[in-house]
Formats: structure tokens, C-alpha cells, sequence
């Protein structure tokens, strides 16, 4: 992978912000051991807070909301795995992985339920047929 202000040049890292590839000369390396180019550490986009995102603490709270209305838990997992990918590029906070992980396994449970549920509500004229003379 080459560095993309110097082609030729092997990148060092990727910029946790707009995840492209840098040399070292490119990059600024936070106390923590974070990599930002120059750019976005110049507009402070260096400054992220700890912790996790409001993303991830999104998809935890309809994942759970979802034990009283399915839809919402079905969102919470899809806004898990959305966050997940982008925990895993670089561009979320580490620290939102336990919410984002907690809500897609509550949500795919929720959503099973579901749709067991749905379909033991359709078939159950057929399954225990109306017994009237």
C-alpha cells in the first residue's frame, strides 16, 4: 500500500478519520498510539472524544427497546452491523464494539422470535383447525 501524498512510498498507516493510507512523514501519531494525516489532526478532528459512538449506543437502545416492539430491534441490529463495519475501517471510536456486538445478537434474537412468532400466528388456522359443528 502506498502513501497517497508520496505514490512510490510504503504507508506506515491509515488515518483513523478519512482512513486513506500515509507515510510517516504524513502522519501524526496521538499519545494514545492513534494515526491521523495532517489535515484532519490540523482541523481538530484529532480532538475525538473517549468512548463509544453515539452510533453504537443508538443500536444498544433499540436492540433493547426491541424486547417490547420487534421493529425497533430489527433497526438496532442493522445499526449494529453498520457500526461494526465502520469500527473496523477505522472511522468509529473502538470503544462502541460491546454495544455494537451486544446489539446485533439481541436484535438477530428478537428478530428470530419474530418471525417464529409470525409464523405460528399464519399457520395456526391450519395447524388446529376450527373444531365447530
Amino acid at each position: 500500500m502506498e502513501c497517497v501524498n508520496h505514490p512510490g512510498k510504503e504507508a506506515a498507516g491509515n488515518c483513523i478519520v478519512c482512513a486513506k493510507p500515509f507515510c510517516h512523514a504524513c502522519l501524526i501519531e496521538m499519545p494514545d498510539g492513534t494515526l491521523f494525516c495532517r489535515p484532519d489532526a490540523a482541523c481538530g478532528t484529532a480532538l475525538i472524544r473517549k468512548g463509544p459512538s453515539g452510533l453504537a449506543v443508538l443500536s444498544m437502545i433499540l436492540a433493547v427497546a426491541g424486547i417490547t416492539n420487534c421493529l425497533t430491534g430489527i433497526a438496532g441490529m442493522i445499526l449494529g452491523i453498520v457500526e461494526l463495519e465502520k469500527i473496523k475501517k477505522g472511522q468509529s471510536p473502538p470503544e462502541g464494539r460491546r454495544y455494537a456486538k451486544w446489539a446485533v445478537i439481541i436484535g438477530a434474537i428478537i428478530t428470530v422470535l419474530f418471525f417464529l412468532y409470525l409464523i405460528f400466528i399464519f399457520s395456526a388456522p391450519f395447524i388446529f383447525p376450527n373444531t365447530k359443528k
